[in-house]
């Protein structure tokens, strides 16, 4: 079974935090202030939660949406001669499925499934940062 975990951004605090309860509709819990443990999407619409992909990266880090990855990736159209490596974020797509977009130069951007940065016998992602600390990784 696939494990469901969230995490979420704390703007005013300038840090990452493990969400335990995630209230989808307007509601209350006792969560002390010190004990950073949930958001309500009702209540907090401005704090971003991220959700865990269920995959990990080479190292053995769980990746998350909003994860900065370095991902090498491969093309398959018959061969393996289009391949290189990127630098990009962690997303869901239209698609239903978790890959990394990349901006490209010109202000558009590509999209890269993580079937096109697996080899099938090692993870090729490595997770180096996350939107919120670490925005410069994407210049």
């Amino acid at each position: 079974m696939r494990q469901i975990k969230f995490r979420a951004w704390d703007e005013r605090k300038k840090e990452m935090f493990q969400v335990d309860v995630l209230a989808i509709s307007p509601c209350t819990w006792d969560c002390p202030e010190h004990d950073k443990r949930g958001v309500s999407l009702a209540y907090q619409p401005s704090t971003p939660v991220m959700q865990f992909t269920g995959l990990l990266d080479r190292e053995g880090v769980e990746v998350f949406e909003g994860d900065v990855v370095k991902a090498h990736y491969f093309y398959f159209n018959g061969n393996f001669d289009n391949d290189g490596e990127i630098i990009g974020v962690v997303r869901y797509s239209d698609w239903c499925a978790w890959g990394i977009g990349v901006v490209s130069g010109g202000g558009g951007s590509k999209w890269f499934g993580f079937l096109d940065t697996s080899h099938f016998d090692e993870p090729c992602i490595e997770v180096i940062g996350n939107i919120h600390q670490n925005p410069e990784l994407l210049k």
